[in-house]
């Protein structure tokens, strides 16, 4: 019996530490990260930061390039704004992660808030883009950026 519960335990480990993001396929062939939505009314990232002025928060749909994806798990993205700094996507209550691999454009469904970004969080993102300690260091100010906090993801 305990050689059951070992092997049970360890299966159970190995499975738990697999990157893979699970994804869903729409009838109509798309795929989809976290919640399937139907899209309407998206607007580009541009159009999100004009969009914002003057609101705590807005809820969103928002088509961007993939600028980059967390490279541990998977678990924060950026999106590219034509004249800025890119946009930072995570994944409500870390509910789906994105394909360590995933480039090219995307629809996000979600809640876009401005925020004030600390120094040790931009650095753990940093870290977690491959930056090196000399890049890292170099991040000494907080951040004024748009934040999404996504519910879906669909691959466009």
């Amino acid at each position: 019996m305990k050689h059951v519960f070992v092997l049970l335990l360890s299966a159970l480990v190995l499975t738990s530490c697999n990157n893979t993001a699970p994804k869903t396929i729409s009838a109509d062939g798309k795929e989809f990260f976290g919640e399937v939505f139907t899209p309407a009314d998206a607007v580009s990232t541009n159009e999100l930061l004009a969009q914002m002025e003057g609101k705590e928060a807005v809820d969103t749909q928002v088509t961007g390039d993939v600028t980059a994806v967390c490279k541990k798990k998977g678990c924060w993205m950026t999106l590219a704004v034509e004249d800025g700094e890119d946009i930072m996507i995570r994944f409500k209550d870390y509910g789906f992660f994105m394909p360590l691999d995933l480039t090219g454009k995307v629809l996000i469904k979600g809640t876009a808030k401005e925020q004030i970004t600390p120094v040790d969080e931009l650095q753990h993102y940093a870290e977690d883009d491959g930056a090196s300690p000399e890049e890292i260091a170099k991040i000494t100010e907080p951040k004024r950026e748009v934040h999404i906090t996504a519910t879906g993801v669909m691959k466009m």
